[in-house]
């Protein structure tokens, strides 16, 4: 995805500039976490800010293979700051886990739908390694392009060589205006 858009002229000065700032907002933006909304709503609402709910979603992995995606932010979620035009999910905390001393893949898929996102190339990986005992792991920096507000994130798992497992997480993000 590559930024659009002009700063006082359309040359190369401007697009440099435009690029610096949303290099510059990544690394210098407010930072808000996600858990469960309270009262989700269908795809529109999904997550409520952790000031507000302390649940975290539950995703669960298939029989050695990806388990089901799960919606983590609707349609509504964002933007939590007035004026933002975009956002990334940066962090993700995991805050329980079923399965001890297990390697865990994720995707995280962005658009109308999970399987639009993967089609469409619109997703990242990730991995993390659980503990043993109540050892949790977090928060885990992920790296997502940036993307209009309003668009659906969706998760899901893989827990290497086990028949299931769950992984219990919220979500970090940053918006920009810009």
């Amino acid at each position: 995805m590559t930024l659009g858009g002009t700063i006082g002229g359309g040359g190369l000065e401007s697009q440099i500039l435009q690029k610096v700032k949303a290099v510059e907002g990544h690394h210098h933006a407010w930072e808000r976490f996600f858990g469960l909304a309270a009262s989700p709503s269908g795809e529109v609402h999904r997550a409520d800010l952790i000031t507000t709910s302390s649940t975290s979603f539950q995703v669960a992995a298939g029989d050695d293979t990806w388990g089901a995606w799960l919606q983590i932010l609707g349609s509504s979620d964002t933007p939590f700051i007035t004026g933002s035009l975009f956002y990334d999910l940066r962090k993700y905390f995991v805050t329980a886990h079923q399965r001890n001393n297990t390697e865990y893949m994720l995707q995280l898929a962005f658009g109308a739908t999970a399987a639009a996102a993967l089609s469409a190339g619109t997703y990242s990986d990730a991995e993390l390694f659980t503990g043993g005992g109540n050892t949790e792991v977090g928060p885990v920096e992920t790296n997502v392009e940036r993307v209009a507000v309003g668009t659906k994130a969706w998760v899901r798992a893989w827990a290497v060589g086990q028949t299931l497992g769950t992984l219990d997480l919220k979500f970090g993000t940053h918006e920009y205006p810009f």
